[in-house]
């Protein structure tokens, strides 16, 4: 009989231990596997498990595991999707009880049949098994020069030599303190027919133009009226320094 020892056949008690312990070795539970192929709808995949199964003294090729679901972190509608491919490990999970009703209702069911631990009832969990190392920062990397690293101090976008793309309706950045924008060249480029504007809480540059000709028109007010009207010259220098000391907090 293959997977029994002659000592096995011995005795009664020994060959009941030996099927039991046989029947005990073959419950699947979870395993290592490699992707093999990928659905053309991309929500399921082949995998085969790394380890090979030993039966008695004899090593059993692995089988490949067709349609396992792909288990991807979820939570009130947020979604993380990983760019799968063939020769991905992961893990494999074993359900307790046949998923195929599941697998097509995505819902609370009855199993379809009464099988227990099958290894075709995979759900496979992409995990990074060889590449591993324990850091200090969050990190999302993609390939070998894209990286979203988040740490205690700051958040950074790492692209390479690619650009960094953020599209939305509607985009706002606050902040506290000084927003940097450091580069060889800064373009700030407007697609639409509205007039591009900069503000901040002193105001528009729109604001600070007006207030330069205001300005230079009390200037030249206050320089004729000097000799005959020295308060209302005093007065009009006081105006002017004020709004230029506007100007200069606008643009630091």
């Amino acid at each position: 009989m293959i997977g029994y020892t002659q000592q096995d056949l011995l005795t009664i008690p020994n060959l009941i231990n030996k099927i039991i312990q046989n029947q005990i070795n073959q419950i699947h539970t979870c395993f290592i596997a490699k992707i093999v192929s990928i659905s053309e709808d991309k929500t399921k995949v082949s995998v085969i498990n790394c380890n090979k199964y030993v039966f008695g003294d004899e090593v059993q090729n692995s089988s490949i595991i067709n349609d396992c679901l792909v288990a991807i972190p979820y939570a009130n509608n947020l979604n993380i999707f990983f760019p799968l491919g063939v020769g991905d490990f992961g893990i494999c999970v074993v359900c307790e009880s046949d998923i195929n009703s599941f697998k097509q209702t995505g819902d609370i069911c009855v199993p379809a049949s009464k099988r227990k631990f099958n290894i075709n009832d995979s759900i496979f969990i992409p995990l990074s098994l060889k590449n591993s190392k324990i850091d200090n920062e969050f990190k999302i990397s993609y390939k070998e020069n894209t990286n979203i690293i988040i740490n205690d101090d700051s958040l950074k976008i790492e692209k390479g030599d690619k650009n960094i793309e953020i599209t939305d309706s509607g985009i706002k950045i606050t902040s506290d303190s000084d927003i940097l924008l450091e580069a060889e060249n800064v373009i700030i480029q407007n697609s639409s027919s509205n007039p591009l504007e900069f503000s901040n809480q002193i105001g528009s540059i729109k604001d600070a133009l007006d207030a330069i000709v205001s300005m230079l028109d009390l200037l030249s007010q206050g320089m004729k009226g000097a000799g005959t009207n020295p308060a209302a010259y005093e007065a009009g220098k006081n105006v002017f320094i004020q709004k230029i000391g506007s100007i200069v907090k606008w643009l630091l």
